[in-house]
């Protein structure tokens, strides 16, 4: 295997300034192995990027709060959240950049993984609210078979031979499965602690997100009283549950518009809605145009990236 490039922050000047770049490239998944990092300003970026410390330590921070971060470590930054590093000592990091909207993660049921809510949906949130040091962290064996999935995956991205983004969907979504499998087997059994409890909540809500649902079988799943579990729910998404199915069904909605010729009333019926009219109405209440407007708007993204292409 070829040997990975050992960067370091103050190398990183030029990436931090043409970061759109990265965000409107014909494949939009990369990543910046950062080995002796230093000190990094607070900064923000246009894609998601998910972050796994090989080695050493540091301080992770944004504008409110900041944490110790160690070996192990794993977590997830969305776009537009500022964060920066300091106090670091021999900090080996990966970052593994991507936009999420565009790459496509196969999904037959990945979301399903109790862990996989907790790595990209609670607990960035809950690190947003709360101080959360380090509670998602892999032991020795775990990091060691994330680092040879991470270094497969670097390789294939500098390589580019023929066939390289299939294989690096495939490897990145590898990844994502071993980290989110490990954090259920490690964290599942806090269940008096409401940010575990409610990530076999989504992930029965992710399953049965076109079947209306009782606050009573919700609650009993979280193992909570349905007035505790209103709150903890509120507190922890943002959302109702109600309004959390709601917002599953209409991404449902956008990538059968995206992906299929499906007419309207058909989307609607297989996105969990029985009345079109209605369904249009949340539709352009949630992403700001009619279904009709935002397949155009799709197919156009998709001309354009065809042409990029030739």
């Amino acid at each position: 295997m070829r040997s990975v490039a050992k960067i370091r922050f103050k190398d990183l000047g030029d990436f931090k300034d043409n970061i759109n770049d990265y965000a409107l490239s014909e494949f939009p998944l990369s990543m910046i192995y950062v080995k002796g990092q230093n000190e990094f300003p607070i900064h923000s970026h246009s894609f998601e990027e998910l972050v796994v410390v090989l080695a050493g330590k540091g301080v992770h921070f944004n504008e409110r709060d900041e944490y110790q971060i160690h070996a192990g470590d794993v977590f997830f930054i969305n776009r537009k959240e500022r964060h920066g590093y300091k106090n670091t000592e021999s900090l080996e990091l990966v970052n593994i950049i991507f936009l999420m909207g565009r790459i496509r993660i196969p999904d037959f049921d990945l979301r399903q993984i109790p862990g996989f809510h907790l790595l990209f949906h609670l607990e960035p949130r809950y690190r947003e609210e709360k101080r959360f040091e380090g509670i998602l962290r892999l032991g020795i064996n775990q990091l060691n078979h994330a680092r040879k999935l991470i270094m497969l995956l670097k390789e294939e991205l500098e390589r580019k031979e023929p066939g390289y983004k299939s294989i690096a969907v495939s490897l990145l979504t590898e990844l994502i499965i071993f980290i989110s499998r490990n954090i259920e087997r490690k964290y599942g059994q806090y269940k008096d602690i409401p940010l575990y409890s409610m990530e076999k909540v989504l992930s029965h809500l992710e399953e049965n997100f076109t079947v209306k649902t009782s606050m009573h079988k919700l609650a009993k799943i979280a193992n909570m009283s349905i007035r505790n579990f209103q709150r903890q729910f509120k507190n922890i998404t943002g959302l109702t549950p109600i309004n959390y199915q709601l917002n599953l069904k209409m991404e449902k909605a956008a990538s059968l518009f995206r992906e299929t010729s499906l007419g309207v009333s058909e989307v609607a019926f297989k996105s969990g809605f029985e009345d079109s009219n209605y369904f249009a109405r949340q539709f352009r209440k949630i992403k700001g145009m009619s279904p009709r407007e935002y397949r155009g708007r799709c197919l156009n993204l998709s001309s354009k990236s065809t042409n990029r292409a030739k």
